[in-house]
């Protein structure tokens, strides 16, 4: 509208109807305007370039097979992969369309009469020309069929579109890629009635730019918690506003170019939170003042990155398993002192909160600052396998959590000596292993008619 408006007057009327022309001053301030115009007509081209695909045209192609022309091509270009191969109406030509600005700036620089060229008689050109998009009742069978079967993980709930239209089976198949409102609508509205639970969604790499095209994903998948919207090609955060209000928990926005349009990490990161109030992770980084995992000790950097990424449960129980094996046998362990190797167990920022509905021994001696510092004194303990209800809380990438409830004996203790206990924890995940970051445990008597005793304040 702006650009519209520059040159919308070059002269103006009294109140008779004489027309006067501009004195020098207009014709420099309209001089300036026609630079700017110019200069943003040139701005909006550029956007327009990126955004644009490449069509690659094969003068004598359809004399040779599509399979000698890619291996001929594939010497010359890195990360080649050719889109919608076609030949003209002729007979004589044929093209194809890719989506790498590098391969098809590679293509435009080969030399046809180097030996290396092995097809005699043809040559390739470039041109910025887009795919048609032919959205017909079989194209939406293709499309649909690739979410639905290849592309969705119903375990996650989560839906991998990352760069769609070079799968396979859509690569013949036009201008399939989500960048054009058309297939990113049809793909919205398959989320929508197909996938109404879905809770992860990566749309990286599809050439997204457009500030409406998201305007119904929130309508689609109103629980929706991580998003990829990597390597694409906004340059503002407007497009963020048709889904503002959604339980985003992990948001990834890397290699767009708005990631660049702020001075700090810190301002980029308050935008984000104007959008989405539960956000943890912003481009795989904690967000600088929500606290990891839940309890009150400051951001640790040696923390693992989170991924949002869901692991099979049964993998994550068998983790737990093993990890709870080996901690059980230490501190039921017969030796005075067999406890101190379980505060390597803990991280240094960890949490350990004891509760008991009896007078209970101390469970820990305090002997530095930290929970990993102190040395575990409690009574000898016999812990009943048999008795234990194991159940998976959460199951990710790089935090495990889980409860147990069971009871165990106390032999030397007079009395009662059968106690029930309830206990939760969070392990983090590391590459070499598991540690303790949070460790919740509750014990009372076995029995019903046990005397309160003790409570604590």
């Amino acid at each position: 509208m702006f650009i519209n408006k520059i040159n919308k007057r070059t002269r103006w009327e009294d109140g008779r109807g004489t027309k006067f022309p501009h004195n020098e001053r207009d014709d420099k301030s309209q001089k300036m305007n026609s630079h700017l115009r110019n200069f943003l007509v040139r701005r909006i081209h550029r956007s327009e370039m990126r955004a644009t695909w490449n069509k690659v045209y094969v003068v004598g192609g359809a004399a040779i097979t599509k399979t000698d022309l890619f291996n001929n091509l594939k010497k010359f270009v890195e990360n080649f992969l050719p889109i919608h191969y076609q030949v003209d109406g002729l007979g004589k030509n044929s093209y194809f369309y890719l989506d790498d600005a590098s391969a098809a700036a590679s293509i435009s620089r080969i030399n046809f009469n180097e030996s290396s060229w092995h097809l005699p008689g043809v040559s390739v050109q470039v041109s910025t020309v887009k795919p048609s998009i032919y959205l017909d009742y079989s194209v939406k069978d293709k499309i649909k069929s690739v979410i639905l079967l290849k592309c969705y993980n119903r375990a996650e709930k989560s839906l991998n579109l990352w760069r769609l239209h070079t799968d396979p089976e859509l690569v013949d198949c036009g201008h399939c890629a989500l960048c054009h409102p058309d297939v990113m609508a049809y793909v919205l509205w398959i989320i929508g009635t197909d996938l109404r639970y879905l809770k992860a969604l990566n749309l990286g790499n599809n050439g997204l730019s457009k500030t409406n095209i998201l305007k119904n994903l929130a309508y689609r998948a109103p629980r929706l918690q991580y998003l990829n919207l990597s390597e694409n090609q906004f340059s503002d955060m407007k497009a963020l506003r048709s889904i503002k209000g959604l339980p985003i928990k992990e948001i990834s926005l890397k290699g767009n170019v708005v990631c660049d349009t702020f001075k700090t990490e810190e301002d980029y990161h308050r935008v984000l939170l104007d959008f989405f109030p539960k956000l943890e992770v912003i481009d795989g980084k904690w967000v600088a003042w929500v606290r990891p995992l839940g309890f009150y000790v400051e951001p640790d950097p040696r923390f693992p990155v989170w991924l949002g990424d869901i692991v099979d449960p049964m993998k994550g129980t068998e983790i737990a398993m093993k990890f709870l094996d080996r901690f059980y046998k230490i501190y039921d362990g017969p030796a005075e002192g067999s406890r101190l190797a379980l505060s390597q167990d803990y991280h240094e920022a960890a949490t350990f909160v004891l509760s008991a509905a009896y007078y209970r021994q101390s469970e820990l001696e305090p002997r530095g600052a930290s929970l990993s510092s102190y040395t575990p004194i409690a009574l000898q303990e016999r812990h009943d396998p048999s008795a234990i209800t194991f159940h998976l809380t959460k199951c990710y990438k790089t935090e495990i959590a889980f409860d147990l409830t069971g009871s165990f004996n106390e032999p030397q203790t007079e009395g009662i000596p059968w106690r029930h206990f309830h206990r939760k924890c969070v392990l983090a995940r590391f590459e070499t292993g598991v540690i303790i970051v949070q460790d919740e445990l509750h014990v009372t008597n076995a029995k019903t008619n046990a005397d309160p005793g003790w409570m604590p304040s």
